[in-house]
């Protein structure tokens, strides 16, 4: 099958996360603890969280606007500056007095192959004030009128409110435009979507149960949520691949990953070329196959991206 995406215009909201990476090499262990010296060689920040997926949607060709929420503090100003190097607008990102912009710092050493050390997190998590909320959901009836589809990416770092969300569900609606979920939370948050993507930790969490890969105890779940929120479901079951359902129709992809060498952002790659598919007019299971092949290929890179030059060796 030949991929063709179409023009699409992408609404995306989501936690946005600036994503800093300090390599180098490791040739000892420390004198004063138990862990590897990182000789630091070289460092970079790149949009992570919701960014990720922004970045992808851009690489593959769709018009995008990402809403969300920043610090008033030096971070921003960095944030601001991935934007404009990635040639996004960064106009409906949010400055919050007080607040601090999520930045990830994954310490990583390259030799003698690829491997993350530790990550630490500087990060607030609280809710949005209701005078941020107040300012994205004047937002919204604009930029839904320009938008094919939206994407909602929600880190549980506080953007996404109890209102904000009834808000964005209830104008999509009403303009007539479908909702993707990719939510790290309880994915009842989201009723009224019409594609939720939870993995299987999230799937089970919402039946109260301990995580499971077990096909029976998954496809159970799965029947069972789609029917509750009344939605196209896709469930992301790492090497067992992709579990979807569509209005009584299932099936499951294999997962396509050749090799492994970044997990980070490999889902936000996936909800990236789902959303685009979708809005492109395929149908659900090709949609999936899509994704579930351009998250195969970000897996095997340092940095989690796709062009649209990787589709071509689609098949």
């Amino acid at each position: 099958m030949k991929i063709k995406f179409k023009n699409s215009n992408i609404l995306l909201i989501g936690d946005i996360i600036i994503d800093h990476y300090i390599y180098g090499t490791v040739d000892r262990i420390c004198p004063e603890a138990p862990v590897p010296v990182l000789n630091c060689k070289s460092e970079e920040m790149f949009l992570g969280g919701a960014g990720i997926v922004l970045t992808n949607l851009l690489h593959l060709g769709a018009k995008t606007n990402l809403v969300s929420v920043a610090g008033d503090d030096e971070e921003a100003e960095k944030l601001e500056k991935l934007f404009k190097s990635a040639g996004a607008s960064f106009q409906n990102v949010a400055i919050e007095n007080g607040r601090k912009t999520t930045i990830k710092t994954r310490c990583v050493a390259t030799s003698p192959f690829w491997q993350m050390l530790m990550r630490f997190d500087k990060e607030v998590v609280y809710p949005i004030s209701n005078t941020t909320e107040q300012e994205i959901i004047l937002k919204l009836d604009t930029l839904l009128k320009n938008a094919d589809l939206v994407v909602i990416s929600d880190y549980k770092k506080g953007l996404l409110t109890p209102t904000l969300r009834e808000a964005i569900i209830t104008k999509a609606k009403s303009n007539n435009r479908k909702i993707i979920v990719d939510s790290k939370g309880f994915v009842s948050d989201y009723k009224g979507a019409d594609i939720i993507a939870p993995n299987r930790v999230e799937l089970c969490e919402h039946f109260g149960a301990a995580p499971t890969n077990d096909d029976g105890i998954i496809r159970q779940f799965a029947q069972k949520l789609a029917r509750q929120m009344n939605c196209k479901l896709v469930v992301k079951r790492s090497e067992k691949g992709i579990l979807w359902i569509d209005n009584g129709k299932e099936g499951n992809v294999p997962s396509v990953a050749k090799k492994i060498v970044n997990v980070s952002g490999a889902g936000d790659v996936f909800i990236a070329s789902l959303a685009l598919a979708t809005a492109s007019d395929y149908t659900l299971e090709d949609a999936v196959k899509i994704a579930n092949f351009a998250a195969g290929i970000a897996i095997g890179r340092t940095r989690p991206h796709v062009t649209l030059e990787d589709f071509k060796n689609f098949e």
